[in-house]
């Protein structure tokens, strides 16, 4: 069955980009507009990518898609699908496995855990009612789940998780380790969506457990505790990295 690619991308979209810059790197647009498709889980993992349908839909070249493949396959976005007997190369959108999701959780306790401890043991947040605000509307939104598990309610709350978590690594003050960071935000995105589509299928109990995760690590760092910040972070991530994991198998 055909994919209405059309209904992913606005009608004229490259077009009305190039009249608001004639200079516009087409191909860059292209690999920009998938890449967000992909992140956003709108493009799903594993599906199968038309190059001419693509191209339809985008109303630019074949050589155009072909070139914005080339750059998404070597950021990992996309995979040739191996098949020997086909003389086309075939695409498809590159799914997180296990072993990815392990690994970026991996430099996320790494990176998080220390940037939590930093902002315990010098006391510092720049912008304490925003961390403040944010868990609040995190608990909040958890809460409204209970009543209604509208796929909105979890957009919201992978934003809120997600800003949570940039906050405090900002926060840090560590220029080094907001950059590699920076360096995994794509793949980060990614797997936010990813986990707020585990966490679509956990019971309710196991969502308030992770606001009540935000808010304890925010307490240890106001309270100036580094330690015990540091291990309620990595107690997070972890808890998290199960439940994306819970929901590939």
């Amino acid at each position: 069955m055909k994919r209405n690619y059309k209904e992913l991308f606005a009608a004229g979209i490259i077009e009305n980009a190039k009249c608001e810059n004639p200079f516009l790197n087409v191909t860059g647009e292209v690999v920009r507009l998938l890449e967000e498709a992909i992140l956003t889980m709108r493009l799903e993992p594993y599906e199968k990518l038309n190059i001419s349908h693509l191209a339809e839909a985008l109303e630019v070249s074949t050589t155009t898609i072909r070139d914005a493949f080339a750059v998404l396959e070597q950021n990992m976005f996309i995979e040739i699908i191996k098949e020997e007997d086909r003389i086309q190369r075939q695409y498809r959108v590159k799914g997180m496995d296990h072993l990815d999701v392990e690994r970026l959780f991996t430099v996320r306790r790494a990176i998080e855990s220390e940037s939590a401890y930093l902002c315990a043991k010098w006391m510092h947040l720049p912008d304490l009612p925003f961390l403040e605000k944010n868990v609040s509307d995190f608990v909040s939104g958890i809460s409204r789940c209970g009543v209604s598990r509208k796929e909105e309610i979890f957009d919201e709350l992978t934003m809120l998780d997600r800003s949570f978590h940039e906050a405090i690594v900002e926060f840090a003050g560590n220029p080094f380790l907001s950059r590699t960071y920076g360096s995994i935000s794509k793949y980060l995105k990614q797997l936010s969506y990813q986990s707020s589509s585990a966490l679509l299928e956990e019971d309710h109990s196991r969502l308030v457990l992770l606001g009540h995760q935000h808010q304890s690590i925010l307490n240890a760092i106001k309270l100036g505790f580094p330690g015990q910040a540091h291990d309620l972070m990595n107690d997070h991530l972890d808890y998290s990295m199960n439940a994306v994991i819970r929901f590939m198998r």
